[in-house]
């Protein structure tokens, strides 16, 4: 018995697949209530699971403000949520956004972290790591320019 392969999918189908696949942001819906993918859609961003319109949310702005700090208040999975589904939505860059949702987020009282005050032991480690590529590259370096003698 032959096996019947399915067909590759067509190049639209495909783009609207990949398309689909470019958010792993996941926040409350206001729409249904649940946590789920937001997800890009034409000129807009819905909820994958009912289809709310984040874009028609944020052109009331007291309420989108409303929504993004109750995202934050969720602790650091609804702030990131938060700052991507703001920046998206808005349009802002990376960095106007998230000058954005840290002001909202002191004028409502919500204390986020500090980009600078990272984990100490981390950032040693990091330090490290890096310059051992650094010290293993410039070795390697003099040994190619020095024909290995």
């Amino acid at each position: 018995m032959v096996a019947e392969v399915a067909p590759l999918p067509s190049s639209l189908h495909f783009r609207y697949c990949m398309r689909m696949q470019q958010s792993s942001i996941y926040v409350r819906c206001p729409g249904c209530s649940d946590t789920t993918l937001v997800v890009h859609r034409g000129p807009t961003y819905v909820c994958a699971g009912c289809g709310f319109d984040y874009g028609a949310l944020a052109k009331d702005e007291p309420a989108f403000e409303r929504y993004l700090v109750e995202r934050m208040r969720e602790g650091p999975m609804g702030q990131l949520g938060a700052i991507a589904l703001h920046q998206w939505v808005s349009g802002m860059g990376a960095a106007a956004s998230v000058d954005a949702i840290r002001s909202m987020a002191a004028r409502n009282g919500i204390e986020l972290p500090d980009p600078a005050k990272g984990d100490p032991i981390l950032r040693g480690a990091l330090i490290f790591v890096v310059l051992l590529v650094v010290l293993i590259a410039g070795s390697i370096a003099y040994v190619v320019l020095t024909g290995g003698s």
